[in-house]
């Protein structure tokens, strides 16, 4: 049986690693993820080691969350799933947007000031627009929310990348391909321009949901999960 799952995983991987990404998505992975998915795939990414008893550690980050790593991420998981509905954008991708932006962590502070799981630039409209941006106090605050008030944060960015897709797709030609109108719609999110080229910040973000994906095709249940997670390389704490 377990050589049986590790067959089916392995051919299963390598038929994503033969295919784009983005393609494999969109003609395979159409229907949305429960909550329960998608808390699993993202909690997969963040674990650091195990245990000697074989229990996964998720990174210091996520680990001292309010209420535990795993509910963090299941507030953020519904978040995605609410936002990704509202503006017709694919939730996978949304979260491996968040992934690749901040490894989840909600308190994360980039390069200029971009702030939020999906490092919404404070200088921007949308930046000004949120509290959790633009207002220290009101972030202090949100430590003490168990979803770390990323509602807001998380719809801001799905309008953002629903409004990069529709102008993007009118600047491409019309013959343009799914990957070009994902990677012109990511490479906008990234830096405000239209490119179909492949960039880092695409490669990196294709990487990370060809990776969440990977995670959510081990098991739906939390307990089938972490058990399935002992087939995978987590260094131990010890060593």
């Amino acid at each position: 049986m377990k050589f049986a799952l590790l067959l089916i995983l392995l051919l299963t991987t390598q038929i994503v690693k033969a295919q784009d990404v983005s393609e494999y998505y969109y003609s395979n992975l159409r229907e949305s993820p429960r909550v329960e998915n998608l808390t699993n795939a993202m909690q997969g990414q963040l674990f650091f080691c195990k245990t000697m008893d074989g229990t996964p550690i998720p990174i210091l980050s996520c680990n001292k969350a309010l209420g535990g790593c795993r509910n963090r991420l299941s507030y953020f998981a519904q978040y995605i799933l609410e936002a990704s509905e509202k503006h017709d954008i694919n939730p996978w991708l949304l979260a491996s947007i968040a992934y690749n932006e901040s490894r989840f962590n909600p308190f994360a502070v980039g390069s200029v000031g971009e702030k939020g799981i999906f490092q919404i630039h404070p200088k921007s409209k949308r930046g000004k627009a949120l509290q959790f941006v633009r207002n220290t106090h009101y972030r202090v605050a949100c430590q003490k929310e168990e979803g770390n008030c990323q509602k807001e944060v998380t719809d801001s960015a799905a309008e953002l990348l629903a409004s990069a897709r529709d102008k993007c797709k009118e600047q491409l030609s019309k013959n343009a391909t799914e990957t070009q109108i994902v990677n012109a719609m990511l490479t906008m999110y990234n830096t405000g321009r239209c490119s179909p080229t492949k960039t880092k910040y695409v490669r990196k973000t294709k990487e990370a949901l060809k990776l969440l994906i990977r995670n959510d095709l081990f098991s739906e249940t939390e307990s089938e999960f972490l058990d399935k997670l002992n087939y995978r390389i987590i260094p131990s704490c010890n060593r």
